[in-house]
């Protein structure tokens, strides 16, 4: 199916769509990127799809030509749909900043395609969804490569080695940084860090009167509790060429293993980092 405009160019309904589904799917990923959205594929791809499908449904209804008011209130409408298709309910205020983002990349987007269309032989109608499913895959490509980038940047910043020594067993294992763990022990004032069960084992020090603590604690959904805690002789935890050697620190005993798919064995205070 395709329209003729003016009677010089052929504009098939299939190249629009697709062209415009591509087009949609490298605005929405990098906008994604760049306002550290987390970019749900199948969500993008439903967004991209109703906008093309809107674009496709405004092109035939004004038969090609410009839409004038009509026009630019349904891209309007268009654009806000896609924008909470593709990353949910957000403030006034979060939805404004991504609508502006989704133009101004689809701008300069556009006005790089627009220049290697009409001024090169780099893209005509025939070539044009090829290279535009070229460019989207390198986009996508490139958005995965950047979280794995970010992923592992934020490994490095928030995850330390972490040596513990209580009575005569020294254990060895991963800590991450807790911004949130604000524990202190109620009698040393000392900042605790809270350790899986199966790292410590079954030692008989763990029961020993002088090391056991109580820790006053609070969480989402239990409002106060107490968690049994150790006192141990010494901790060191450190990075790279940074370490910091605790002596008595306080450790919270948590029962189970840490969820999460990154394997950590200990969650710490912020105050027990190296500087």
């Amino acid at each position: 199916m395709f329209y003729n405009i003016d009677m010089q160019h052929v504009i098939y309904i299939d190249v629009y769509f697709l062209v415009n589904f591509f087009m949609n799917i490298i605005v929405l990923a990098m906008t994604g990127r760049f306002l550290r959205q987390k970019n749900c594929w199948y969500r993008l791809s439903i967004a991209a799809m109703a906008g093309a499908l809107s674009a496709c449904g405004l092109f035939v209804w004004n038969k090609g030509q410009e839409g004038g008011f009509i026009g630019y209130f349904v891209f309007g409408i268009t654009i806000f749909m896609m924008v909470l298709c593709a990353w949910g309910r957000d403030s006034k205020k979060g939805i404004l900043y991504k609508i502006i983002a989704c133009l101004l990349q689809a701008y300069l987007i556009g006005g790089v395609l627009n220049y290697f269309y009409y001024h090169t032989s780099i893209l005509n109608q025939s070539s044009l969804v090829c290279w535009m499913l070229i460019i989207t895959v390198i986009v996508l490509l490139l958005c995965c490569i950047w979280a794995w980038l970010e992923k592992e940047l934020l490994k490095k910043e928030y995850y330390y080695e972490v040596s513990i020594k209580i009575g005569e067993r020294i254990v060895h294992g991963t800590g991450f940084v807790d911004t949130g763990n604000h524990l202190v022990d109620p009698l040393s004032h000392q900042p605790v860090s809270v350790v899986s069960r199966h790292l410590l084992g079954e030692e008989q020090q763990l029961v020993e009167s002088e090391r056991v603590r109580m820790i006053p604690f609070t969480s989402v959904g239990k409002e106060n509790g107490l968690m049994r805690g150790i006192r141990g002789d010494y901790m060191c935890v450190r990075r790279e060429k940074k370490n910091n050697l605790i002596q008595n620190p306080i450790l919270a005993i948590y029962e189970e293993k840490f969820s999460g798919k990154e394997k950590y064995d200990i969650l710490l205070h912020p105050d027990c980092v190296p500087k």
